[in-house]
């Protein structure tokens, strides 16, 4: 059985793939299809394909058959979620535990998904609702409507 985040009660899996689908439309890279992400993540495109049937169900993300993805409405919201609570754990593991900022997107990957709300918001609130993240990317504060 899969392990469930807090997050919208979303697997670890669904999670990483929707941080990633809001980076990849954050950045402006190429459109994500199933082998753009296949190799991003360093799996292989039937997975993909897999994980893209089920984000769609939950209504996540807009496929074609064939053509790339693009995030719902309700898949922005809950990717800037995850990738709130992701930049603000890093960035707070750097600025409290002075790790090294590779050191802490790592550990913060390891657990984004599972930090209770309060958690999260009370070290964001801590760090003074910083704008980015030790990385330089935005911090999208969803509960403030940022």
């Amino acid at each position: 059985m899969p392990v469930r985040s807090r997050v919208k009660g979303l697997t670890q899996g669904e999670s990483l793939y929707l941080k990633e689908i809001y980076r990849c439309e954050s950045e402006g890279s190429l459109p994500v299809t199933s082998v753009s992400m296949a190799v991003r993540l360093e799996v292989r495109p039937p997975s993909v394909v897999d994980m893209f049937a089920k984000l769609e169900g939950k209504e996540l993300i807009h496929r074609k058959k064939y053509g790339p993805v693009k995030l719902s409405t309700k898949g922005v919201e809950v990717a800037e979620d995850l990738i709130w609570r992701h930049r603000v754990l890093e960035t707070y593991f750097v600025s409290t535990f002075k790790m090294d900022r590779d050191e802490a997107c790592e550990a913060a990957s390891g657990i984004d998904s599972y930090v209770s709300e309060p958690v999260v918001e009370a070290m964001c609130q801590k760090l003074g609702h910083p704008a980015t993240c030790v990385h330089g990317y935005r911090i999208p504060h969803p509960k403030e409507g940022k």
